[in-house]
């Protein structure tokens, strides 16, 4: 087997999950958020998870991938959250998922895909949008919208959300407008159907704005161990010990070939990289092809043996090189972190990201599907 690997400390995940568990307002719930194979930790491993320390609902992107995580044992609820096809609706009565709808057409298809021997009405969630601009209802939609949960009893609705678009920004003024937009279009929705909750919060807001956890807060990078970008003030209460998450990835690739290169020797491809001193160069199983970026080259670096050792020429689709001279006793077969701890060393998810000009999601989204994912403890 390739020495290329992902371990997902379950530990870490019940960590974080009890974390947030314990920082909801009262009355709300937690759903973790699954979505794009558990955002790269692998959807399903973390499901069963997350559902094993309590987790009531899950959120997927698509009737597929809730799908996956039913035929894989998940009994809680299931939230798909960016929308389904009219072949889709079919899926989502059979594996009992809970769609997001913003327009009435969406409510016909699952109207028409109802089983014959259906007696449970399908629960919906009607999304508004109040200023994401990408999915939801505008306000001329809704009319249409309650018309047809009127036309279809088959159907019924359990909440309203919206999306905040910049609930980590250190001005607020984004999140109120977004809330002062939702909140009378919310209230409409009430006073038709007494007792159905409503959901806005997402990870960032989990901590700075209680007042919109509502009845479900969706908390996703923060599963996984990492709070979203925001001020200082905010980054530096989730660094207290009280409110301290565990990063639950870590990321290590074999040591596939050592060899001592002279001053002057070139190394990867387009031979652009030039050794300036006599180097001893490790070639490690991880390349661009599993989700390390070609622009975390020259200038990131990697753990062997508790030391930094800098990556050397490009970035290749399987391999990489490294600089492994501060490492005497490095061997064919060790293994190098790409993301972790080493000794009391440790590279992070927001490192890589900071490197290679991007975020942690994508960072984590990126890993390639061809890693295997272990679980432990």
């Amino acid at each position: 087997m390739r020495p290329n690997r992902l371990i997902i400390s379950r530990s870490a995940l019940r960590h974080n999950f009890q974390l947030l568990r314990s920082l909801l307002a009262p009355g709300a719930g937690l759903c973790a958020v699954v979505k794009a194979n558990g955002y790269g930790h692998g959807g399903v491993g973390v499901a069963r998870e997350l559902e094993a320390a309590g987790a009531p609902w899950l959120a997927v992107t698509s009737a597929e991938e809730g799908a996956e995580l039913r035929q894989a044992g998940a009994r809680g609820r299931i939230l798909v959250l960016a929308g389904f096809t009219p072949q889709d609706a079919g899926l989502i009565w059979a594996q009992a998922l809970t769609p997001a709808i913003w327009h009435a057409g969406q409510l016909e298809w699952l109207a028409a895909a109802r089983p014959p021997a259906q007696a449970a009405p399908l629960k919906v969630h009607v999304k508004l949008d109040t200023g994401m601009a990408r999915l939801g209802a505008e306000a001329e939609d809704e009319a249409a919208i309650a018309l047809a949960l009127a036309a279809h009893p088959e159907l019924q609705l359990e909440a309203v959300f919206t999306h905040l678009a910049a609930a980590e920004a250190a001005d607020d003024s984004s999140v109120k407008l977004q809330m002062s937009r939702f909140q009378p279009r919310l209230a409409a929705w009430q006073a038709r159907y007494p007792g159905i909750f409503w959901h806005a919060a997402n990870s960032a807001a989990l901590f700075r704005w209680p007042e919109y956890h509502g009845g479900l807060v969706r908390a996703g990078l923060a599963v996984y161990g990492y709070i979203p970008e925001g001020d200082d003030h905010t980054r530096a209460v989730w660094r207290e010990p009280a409110h301290a998450l565990r990063p639950a990835m870590s990321w290590r690739a074999g040591v596939l070939a050592l060899r001592n290169l002279p001053a002057g020797a070139t190394v990867g491809y387009g031979g652009s990289f030039r050794l300036d001193r006599p180097t001893r160069v490790a070639t490690l199983a991880a390349g661009y092809g599993d989700g390390y970026l070609r622009r975390l080259g020259p200038g990131g670096a990697v753990l062997l043996g508790g030391r930094r050792c800098p990556i050397l020429g490009a970035i290749s689709m399987d391999l990489m090189t490294v600089d492994a001279s501060q490492v005497p006793a490095a061997r064919i077969g060790d293994e190098a972190v790409l993301l972790g701890h080493d000794g009391e060393e440790q590279i992070s998810a927001r490192e890589l990201a900071g490197r290679a000009g991007t975020i942690v999601y994508e960072i984590f989204c990126g890993l390639s599907s061809r890693i295997p994912r272990n679980f432990k403890d």
